[in-house]
């Protein structure tokens, strides 16, 4: 999949069962894959049913150097991901409705970016160890205004 100067690999994983009404989209799939298990843990999770039934999409970290250009609050890297990711993740499974999006380190920043970026997009982002100290914290000095919470 490529948009602009932005290219990745994507492998997805559909539910043992059921159609999904979710997504748990994983940047650095190599980690997620190889390192973490994140496979197997949803597979657990969804046939024991502490899950909706889920698509896992991992999307490829593009190696070293991609990961620090990518993963560095790039605004272009979180319109790819929320917007042409996402749709093609819909397209495919039209019943999903929640998506959740998850990184770690790098990612992890790159995740929490695109989620305070795209807020009617993602339902949450799970960050795991993020590298929030980057270029000094310009992260949370960049956070969007907050926004009142709904009924």
């Amino acid at each position: 999949m490529s948009v602009g100067d932005v290219r990745a690999d994507v492998w997805s994983l559909a539910p043992p069962a059921g159609r999904p009404t979710a997504a748990v989209l994983f940047l650095d799939a190599e980690l997620y894959l190889e390192r973490v298990g994140s496979a197997a843990l949803l597979r657990r999770l969804q046939e024991r049913r502490v899950i909706p039934p889920a698509v896992a999409v991992f999307l490829s970290d593009g190696g070293a150097a991609a990961r620090h250009q990518d993963f560095v609050c790039r605004p272009e890297y979180a319109r790819f991901v929320a917007c042409d990711l996402v749709g093609a993740v819909r397209e495919k499974h039209p019943g999903v409705t929640e998506i959740v999006i998850a990184g770690l380190s790098l990612s992890g920043l790159a995740a929490a970016y695109a989620a305070t970026r795209h807020p009617a997009v993602f339902r949450a982002a799970v960050c795991q160890s993020p590298s929030f100290w980057w270029e000094q914290g310009r992260f949370g000095e960049e956070l969007p205004a907050a926004t009142p919470a709904g009924p």
